[in-house]
Formats: structure tokens, sequence, C-alpha cells
């Protein structure tokens, strides 16, 4: 299953350069996106990356204006992280790229075998906490 993962996020990789941009930003755009009031430690978590390699992908996602980061009102030293109009934008782009990365990956498969591996997998990730469990 590795190597097979692996495949998949080389091609998500190759579509997201086209960008100049990297996983860690399409995860910090769509958590930025899903969270309410994130904070750089907030995303940290929630991406799975340390506190200095958020700072550096913010730098770089700030310097575009996908994201701005602006002090905490009750807290100076406690970022907050807002992703803009353009940063959704470049969101959307990044989940179509993964999508046609997905649909390219698994079009061998007929369509019945791919309806029932996207529905296990995302079983999978329900129960290992990668998603949010659905209703």
């Amino acid at each position: 299953m590795g190597r097979l993962a692996d495949r998949t996020r080389s091609a998500t990789l190759r579509r997201l350069a086209r960008h100049d941009l990297r996983l860690v930003h399409h995860a910090i755009l769509e958590a930025a996106d899903a969270l309410p009031d994130p904070t750089q430690r907030t995303l940290a978590d929630a991406v799975g990356v340390d506190t200095s390699n958020m700072v550096h992908a913010l730098d770089e996602l700030a310097e575009r204006g996908l994201v701005v980061r602006e002090a905490r009102a009750d807290d100076r030293r406690c970022n907050r992280v807002r992703i803009t109009a353009a940063g959704r934008r470049e969101l959307r782009w990044c989940r179509e790229q993964a999508g046609a990365a997905n649909r390219e990956f698994l079009a061998g498969l007929p369509a019945a075998d791919r309806r029932a591996l996207v529905a296990v997998l995302g079983v999978l990730a329900e129960e290992h906490g990668i998603v949010a469990p659905r209703g």
C-alpha cells in the first residue's frame, strides 16, 4: 500500500508544482479553510508539522497573498491565520489537481471497483482520525 500511496502522492506533487506549491501548502490551505479562527500552532498540529516548518510554509503562502497572519488582540504573541480569497481560489485548484491525479491513478479500475475502493478508504480514514466521521 505504501508504494501505491507514493505513486499517487508523486502525481499530486507534480501537479501542485505547476503553481510552485507543495503538499504542506495544500494541507495548510485546507486546514485554514476548515478550522475556526486557526492559529499557527493549531494549524501546525492539524497538519502534523513542527512550528518552524509551519512558519516557513506560512511565509511562502503569505508572500503570495494566499493567507494573512494577524496577531490576536488577547495575545499579541499568538498569530491567527486567515485564508484569503486568493487562497480559496488556489485551494479549489489544489483540490482539482489532487482529484485529477486520483482519477488518473484509478482509471484502470471499473467504475464499481473505484466506488468501492473510495468507500473503503473513507472508512479507514475515519477510523484512523484522518478525516472527521460522517454524520
